[in-house]
């Protein structure tokens, strides 16, 4: 198990480390936290790129807006598309965690393993599905071929030229404690494939594991949760000095829930227990005012911070806030599954909701009610935003993605063969 301790926020060996190979790049595109994570919008003019399968392989696909057309994400005709080396779609039946569209490319880390070594690597492909290549090994350790890992699946982003990548690695074969092998953040030049980690374990398998990770001009924030070492909450690493440091805060609560260029905003509940938002001053940390404050009992639902507003995304209403008043919003009901109908729970934790290009997007994830025989794994609607706010969107259909029946059985003695760790 390797030791590092890097995460000493007001320390001379942190500062001088993490600055190292630091460069500032303020014309390159930054994270849009309101369109990141997991199954975030790959949106262009044109059409809409997907990269979803149950079983976590590459599946590639590019799905054209005027036809409707879905098709694999691969220039060469004739290939079949069934995980190997020459395909772009499905290359090396690679594991992957998420998939972030970044000027004009698509990104994704995925687990690798060969006979002596297992770890990250991050692969980068051609929009238009004509070449792939591998931007860099993001972790790698020394592994035995009849074991496998499991890596995590806490989603990375890209911000301002360099990919953040969290990681939590353990043997398959050995859950908890016993097969712990390491855990933290690891920050990668996507042009030049350089890597730095800015966040080590600090205690073993008890050490902090990052998430929620989101970029905003100088700084990408990301909390630290679990294990025993304080101060717990949100971080900030400054991606010009290199320092990372708790975010300074007054409030109780130490977990933001969002940040703009001016403010941090935290979520609460009011005298009603239902969910509140407070904004704080970046610069000073002092409490700048209440920036929603509704009746929405899913104290969980969706926040995502846009434009100076807040679109609040509940079990059946999305409300839109500006400098604390309710501007806007609408009630809407999901689609044919079952489960977002009747289960309040399946709704506020299994759907996600983004912003792209001047339009809401739901989510609607279809794994809890799989059906084999069309295979749809998500629906995605979209709503445009000034139509919520006018009280007047309503949420239309736009795609499905779908298990591709070739695809998964080409894939099923690969994907077999890497569980028994052959």
């Amino acid at each position: 198990m390797r030791k590092r301790f890097i995460i000493m926020a007001f320390c001379l060996m942190l500062l001088t480390g993490c600055g190292q190979g630091v460069q500032r790049n303020d014309e390159l595109p930054e994270d849009t936290p309101w369109n990141n994570g997991a199954n975030n919008v790959m949106e262009t003019d044109t059409g809409w790129y997907t990269n979803m399968s149950r079983t976590n392989l590459l599946n590639l696909h590019y799905i054209d807006k005027d036809s409707g057309v879905d098709v694999f994400l691969c220039s060469r005709p004739e290939c079949l598309h069934e995980g190997g080396s020459s395909c772009t779609a499905t290359y090396n039946g690679l594991e992957t965690i998420n998939t972030v569209m970044y000027n004009g490319d698509i990104y994704f880390a995925a687990y690798e393993q060969d006979e002596e070594t297992a770890g990250i690597a991050l692969y980068r492909a051609a929009a238009d599905g004509s070449s792939i290549d591998k931007v860099s090994d993001v972790y790698k350790i020394k592994f035995p071929q009849d074991d496998r890992c499991d890596i995590g699946h806490e989603p990375f982003i890209i911000h301002r030229g360099y990919a953040y990548i969290p990681f939590d690695i353990s043997k398959s074969s050995l859950p908890g404690v016993g097969g712990y092998i390491d855990s933290g953040l690891m920050k990668v030049n996507i042009y030049t494939g350089e890597t730095a980690e800015i966040v080590s374990d600090d205690e073993g398998y008890f050490s902090r594991r990052v998430s929620r990770l989101k970029g905003c001009g100088d700084f990408v924030y990301f909390d630290l949760s679990g294990g025993t070492t304080e101060p717990q909450g949100t971080w900030q690493y400054d991606t010009v000095t290199g320092v990372c440091s708790p975010v300074d805060i007054k409030s109780e609560t130490k977990y933001i829930t969002g940040v703009t260029d001016n403010a941090f905003f935290i979520s609460t509940v009011n005298e009603k227990d239902c969910l509140k938002i407070e904004a704080y001053d970046k610069e000073t940390s002092e409490f700048l005012y209440v920036a929603a404050d509704t009746e929405e009992a899913d104290t969980w639902a969706h926040t995502l911070f846009y434009n100076d507003m807040i679109f609040i995304c509940g079990y059946f209403e999305i409300s839109v806030y500006k400098n604390g008043e309710r501007i806007g919003g609408i009630a809407y009901e999901m689609g044919e599954n079952e489960y977002s109908r009747n289960d309040s729970l399946y709704v506020g934790q299994w759907n996600e909701f983004k912003i792209s290009e001047e339009h809401l997007y739901l989510i609607e994830s279809n794994f809890l009610n799989y059906n084999y025989e069309n295979r749809v794994l998500c629906t995605v609607y979209r709503c445009p935003l000034k139509d919520i706010i006018s009280g007047d969107g309503e949420f239309e259909e736009v795609f499905n993605v779908t298990d591709n029946r070739s695809a998964e059985a080409l894939w099923g003695e690969h994907f077999a063969a890497i569980k028994k760790g052959s």
